[in-house]
């Protein structure tokens, strides 16, 4: 408790703890990477809705070569903000398919 007469001073950050912590939000934004079949949305939907949805996508290396991918998935509005879906995909380099992923 400050005596009466002296200013009471606010903790100051150092220039370091001031970046770290203006830094820690954009953690999670800079982890985020999209495949070439991958959708980026928030989907707002009918309860009740039903809906079938084939996509793919196709993108160039660096190093060279292809990848090629495909998704498939079957979605139900459960609520206005609440939609499931199971999902397959497939992916590939330069026309060998080399790998399933399938996920609910």
């Amino acid at each position: 408790m400050p005596t009466p007469g002296t200013a009471c001073r606010k903790p100051r950050l150092r220039p370091r703890a001031r970046l770290i912590a203006l830094a820690l939000p954009l953690l999670p934004a800079a982890a985020a990477v999209a495949g070439p079949a991958d959708k980026v949305y928030m989907p707002i939907v009918e309860a009740g809705e039903t809906e079938f949805e084939l996509r793919g996508g196709h993108a160039r290396l660096d190093g060279g070569g292809d990848v090629n991918a495909l998704v498939f998935d079957v979605g139900y509005g459960v609520t206005p903000r609440w939609f499931t879906e199971p999902v397959t995909a497939r992916s590939w380099r330069s026309g060998t398919p080399d790998s399933a992923d399938r996920s609910a």
